[in-house]
């Protein structure tokens, strides 16, 4: 998330504005004028009522919707040199945020590995295609790597973030 945002800071500086992607995740921009932008992803609340808050926080706070992808928003903010630009988040909620990340992709994880188990007795079974099963194996093998990878960086970010706070004690 943290990388992706720098890029998109860094694409803004040269002229290209965000405007979002497509669901295969093919990133879109517009061309326009060079600005100092800074972008921040972030999950949108589960309730109505909590995402509209928030939605509404994150305006007042000068933050404007860039994009949106599924429940993730894509927020962006003109940086003034010399002066910080407030947070989208506070750490307490960006841990929350990650810890539910992280919760979320390792119960998904079990899913697809038990997903995974009961394919099993098809590759030796007459019932279905043989290359359907083995089709549906890697599919669900790649998924499993891509949501044990997200649990993993939610956990080091987790981590990290709680390090800041005892350096700082």
């Amino acid at each position: 998330m943290d990388e992706h945002a720098e890029w998109l800071s860094e694409m803004a500086r040269q002229g290209w504005h965000y405007k979002g992607q497509d669901f295969v995740g093919f990133q879109h921009f517009e061309s326009g004028a060079p600005a100092e932008m800074a972008f921040c992803w972030d999950q949108t609340p589960l309730t109505k009522s909590a995402a509209f808050a928030y939605r509404q926080k994150c305006r007042e706070a000068g933050w404007e919707m860039a994009a949106s992808f599924g429940r993730w928003l894509c927020w962006s903010i003109s940086v003034v040199p010399g002066q910080p630009g407030q947070p989208l988040r506070d750490k307490a909620g960006t841990l929350a945020m990650l810890l539910a990340r992280q919760r979320q992709c390792s119960l998904q994880v079990m899913l697809l590995l038990a997903m995974m188990f009961l394919q099993f007795p098809n590759l030796f079974g007459t019932r279905k295609p043989l290359w359907l099963t083995i089709v549906v194996l890697v599919c669900l093998a790649a998924a499993v790597y891509f949501h044990a990878r997200d649990a993993i960086y939610a956990k080091a970010r987790v981590r990290q973030l709680e390090g800041l706070d005892r350096a700082s004690v």
